[in-house]
């Protein structure tokens, strides 16, 4: 069993910070396009930070697991939000012509 890594601490604790601000301002947020996918992918991100973090203390293969899954999940829907945002911004372009 290894000792919990100070900077993965680190991070899971900011990223429990960023999620609570997101949804605080979620009423300010929402107005940006697919911004539940965004949201979502935060989510899973932290929930991969969870499982980085813990995985020092008890079922490592399974969390180890858990983590890399998550941290794919969470590209695949960043990737997906950023399709998005690009289309909607296009959108708003040609909707000026």
């Amino acid at each position: 069993m290894s000792m919990i890594e100070e900077s993965e601490l680190v991070l899971f604790i900011l990223g429990i910070v960023s999620f609570i601000f997101i949804i605080t301002n979620y009423s300010k947020l929402k107005q940006i396009p697919a911004f539940s996918i965004f949201m979502l992918s935060s989510g899973i991100l932290l929930i991969a930070w969870f499982c980085t973090v813990f995985e020092a203390v008890f079922l490592y293969d399974f969390l180890n697991l858990v983590e890399h899954i998550c941290y794919l999940s969470s590209s695949i829907m960043i990737l997906i939000w950023i399709i998005f945002v690009i289309k909607a911004r296009r959108s708003e372009l040609h909707a000026g012509d």
